[in-house]
């Protein structure tokens, strides 16, 4: 008897534990991935932030921490013959972000500490791919990149939904990944000498 007391206790522990909602933090949100996502009658689908999305949320983080002049999608020139789009560059602090679009087909904690993901699949820092009008394409490589760039991984901004509407709840959401972003942008920008 007192076997089955302590047996019920515990489990009512265990419940109590699980049923309480955890909160998802940019520490723990990998551990939220729902692998169901790649099962083909699944309701839940894994989506990236997309670049426009990500250009826009940098230009108005960086005019909100007071960088001037500031432009997406600028072609910055880095030497005589290199040249990168930044997807917001301020010319008054000489500072941008790359975006590294490179994507995982399961998204990896590890990739949040890494340089980029092409640092990690060919030992670059950054690929730019330049496409001449007549179809012909060339990639300019940068092994490192210059200081006054931060590299963003789309990688690092997914989210997942579902069709049911009670499986959200346990998924890592769209309006947590931008804040995310905007959070990691925060902490980039304040290392900016101002």
């Amino acid at each position: 008897m007192k076997k089955f007391i302590l047996t019920f206790f515990f489990l009512i522990f265990i419940s109590i534990v699980y049923s309480q909602n955890k909160i998802i933090d940019s520490l723990n949100y990998y551990d939220y991935y729902n692998m169901n996502a790649h099962y083909k009658k699944s309701s839940i689908r894994t989506k990236h932030l997309s670049t426009s999305m990500i250009a826009d949320i940098v230009y108005d983080e960086m005019k909100k921490n007071g960088f001037k002049y500031v432009n997406q999608f600028q072609i910055v020139k880095i030497d005589s013959l290199k040249y990168v789009n930044s997807i917001c560059y301020s010319e008054d602090f000489k500072f941008g972000f790359l975006l590294d679009d490179l994507i995982d087909l399961i998204p990896l904690k590890k990739n949040r500490y890494v340089v980029s993901l092409s640092k990690e699949h060919n030992g670059l820092d950054y690929r730019e791919k330049i496409i001449s009008i007549n179809g012909s394409s060339e990639f300019l490589d940068f092994k490192t990149i210059p200081n006054n760039f931060y590299i963003l991984k789309t990688d690092n901004y997914w989210y997942q939904e579902s069709e049911i509407k009670n499986e959200n709840e346990n998924l890592v959401s769209k309006t947590f990944i931008i804040e995310l972003l905007r959070n990691d942008i925060r902490k980039v920008l304040s290392k900016i000498k101002k």
